[in-house]
């Protein structure tokens, strides 16, 4: 009874294309919280350059602040990535990791400069790794719910009668 959520599942990275998507997405609002996460689609090498990935970034922001200037934003940075052995203990791939790490921490970079408050997953999930399915990237319904719990406290704070 607090609000309608409308979610936007894609298997895209930071890019012009996705840019033009989302503004396409926004326009089916208005919305007052744009809760989003960005970054696991984006770890294969060479798949975003380097010097490209804040820009983007910053540019994905400034679509949503265009197209809705009145809606708080909330990013979520991406979740550790496991090696995925079926039968093994979860443990971070190392490579995969990396890649994750360095694009949550130019996001943030972004975030930061922008004034988007960052709810933080990975930190949640870094410790709990015994929650992930077995794969890479998944995670159990525990872990979901405990990075559901994260973003349905910043959503409400950032309706709350006090914020606005």
């Amino acid at each position: 009874g607090k609000a309608n959520v409308d979610v936007w599942i894609h298997p895209h990275y930071q890019s012009t294309a996705l840019n033009k998507l989302l503004a396409g997405v926004l326009d089916q609002g208005p919305y007052d919280v744009v809760h989003f996460n960005m970054g696991l689609h984006g770890w294969p090498k060479g798949r975003i350059d380097e010097k490209s990935f804040e820009p983007l970034t910053r540019a994905f922001v400034e679509v949503i602040k265009s197209k809705l200037p009145k809606a708080k934003i909330i990013w979520a940075n991406t979740t550790p990535v496991m090696l995925g052995e079926k039968g093994k203990p979860a443990q971070i791939d190392p490579e995969i990791n990396s890649t994750i790490l360095n694009h949550n921490r130019m996001a943030a970079n972004v975030m930061t400069e922008m004034g988007v408050p960052i709810n933080d997953f990975y930190s949640l999930l870094i410790g709990k790794l015994d929650l992930s399915i077995g794969d890479k990237f998944h995670w159990t319904g525990a872990a979901y719910k405990i990075l559901a719990d994260a973003a349905t406290t910043s959503i409400n704070m950032s309706i709350a009668p006090s914020s606005r």
